[in-house]
């Protein structure tokens, strides 16, 4: 992963005379809040179906500024687990759970009895990886602690991520820029 990135950027800098970064600025700034809640649609819907958090984090960051970035960003994280939650908790609860490997049912009675904490270390460590999204929406749950973890624990991985992607595509466009 590291290498495609130091490849990418390496193509944009030897590319960068060709690069308009006011291109960035996308229909859906112009479009004000509707464009902000098309975003949010957009992003709860398609990220849990597998579409990468960090792709719609860098369109918020290249759209908006970083204050509206993150607020926008949090939000869609946010929506996105509780989207992935619901589908897995309603849709499928009932074919997953009798397949759910008898190493992983601890987990399954710890997110029962300590969901909150528990929640809130997943979140910290594994953020929106796909598998713990619906893991989370199968198991046993209760939706306030699901809600009230996911909320605190996507917290430092949404701030570090849209302020350092922020300031990454800064210095890009002034390099871009001459």
């Amino acid at each position: 992963m590291g290498v495609l990135a130091l490849g990418l950027i390496i193509t944009l800098f030897l590319n960068r005379d060709q690069i308009n970064p006011e291109a960035f600025h996308n229909p859906l700034r112009e479009l004000g809040v509707p464009g902000m809640l098309l975003f949010l649609v957009v992003f709860c819907i398609f990220q849990p179906l597998y579409v990468s958090v960090y792709i719609f984090i860098a369109a918020a960051t290249l759209t908006w500024e970083p204050i509206t970035a993150f607020v926008l960003s949090y939000m869609g994280v946010l929506g996105s687990g509780i989207t992935s939650f619901a589908f897995s908790r309603y849709l499928a609860q009932d074919l997953a759970r009798s397949r759910i490997p008898a190493s992983i049912k601890k987990y399954d009675e710890r997110l029962e009895t300590k969901g909150f904490q528990t929640v809130l270390l997943l979140r910290i460590l594994f953020y929106t990886t796909p598998i713990v999204q619906m893991f989370l929406g199968i198991s046993r749950v209760r939706y306030g602690p699901f809600l009230a973890g996911t909320a605190i624990g996507i917290l430092p991985t949404t701030l570090i991520v849209v302020f350092l992607g922020s300031g990454i595509f800064s210095w890009l466009g002034s390099v871009f820029q001459g």
